[in-house]
C-alpha cells in the first residue's frame, strides 16, 4: 500500500455511464477543506462548447494502430474555481478499422482529485481519407489542493475491429500547476 498522499483516488465514465453526469467516484476525502473541494469538483460540469485551447503543448497518451488519444489542455478554469483546471480527452481513429466501446478512466493521487464528464461518445468510424477523421472528446476536471506535481494514471479500454485493446498508463510530464491555472 502507497503512504495516503501517494494513494490514488479515481474517476471513470462513458457515454452511457450509468452514474449521474457530476458523480465523483473514489474514496472519500476526510479533511473539512477536502470535503469542501471534493463537493465542489462534484457539482462542478463545464460544457465543451464553452472550452478554449489553451498555448501548452498536448500530451499523447496513446498511438497504437491509428487511435491516437490525447490530452488538451484548456485556457480558463471553471467559473468560481480558478483552482481547477481543464483538459480534453480527445479520442481520434485514423485506421481502416471501427472504434467501438470507448471507456477512459482516470486516477490521481489522494492530495488530488479528478473527475471525468461523460464522453461524447463511443464509436468511431473507420477513417474516410476524404473527411476530416471524427474524434470523442471527454472533459477532465482535476484540483490540485496543494498545488503539487500532476500525477494522471489511465486506463482506456476499446475494441479496434474485432480486437479488444487495454491499455493503461501514467503521465507524470504534466505541466507546471500554476501555467495549468494561471493563463
Amino acid at each position: 500500500s502507497l503512504p495516503p498522499d501517494q494513494q490514488f483516488t479515481s474517476s471513470g465514465s462513458s457515454s452511457n455511464s450509468q452514474k449521474h453526469p457530476n458523480e465523483v467516484s473514489g474514496s472519500p476525502v476526510k479533511s473539512e477543506e477536502g470535503l469542501c473541494r471534493q463537493h465542489a469538483l462534484k457539482n462542478s460540469f463545464v460544457p465543451m462548447e464553452t472550452i478554449k485551447s489553451s498555448q501548452l503543448e498536448p500530451i499523447t497518451l496513446v498511438d497504437q494502430g491509428g487511435v491516437h488519444v490525447s490530452l488538451h489542455f484548456a485556457k480558463d478554469s471553471p467559473s468560481g474555481q480558478p483552482d481547477v483546471a481543464v483538459a480534453v480527452i480527445s479520442t481520434v481513429n485514423t485506421s481502416p478499422l471501427a472504434v467501438r466501446d470507448f471507456l477512459f478512466q482516470a486516477a490521481v493521487p489522494k492530495t488530488m482529485l479528478v473527475k471525468l464528464q461523460p464522453a461524447s461518445g463511443k464509436i468511431l468510424p473507420p477513417y474516410n481519407p476524404l473527411l476530416p477523421p471524427p474524434a470523442i472528446s471527454q472533459v477532465l476536471l482535476l484540483a490540485n489542493p496543494q498545488k503539487r506535481n500532476v500525477r494522471l494514471r489511465f486506463k482506456l479500454t476499446l475494441t479496434h475491429g474485432d480486437q479488444q485493446l487495454n491499455e493503461t498508463g501514467e503521465v507524470d510530464n504534466f505541466p507546471d500547476w500554476t501555467s495549468l491555472i494561471d493563463h
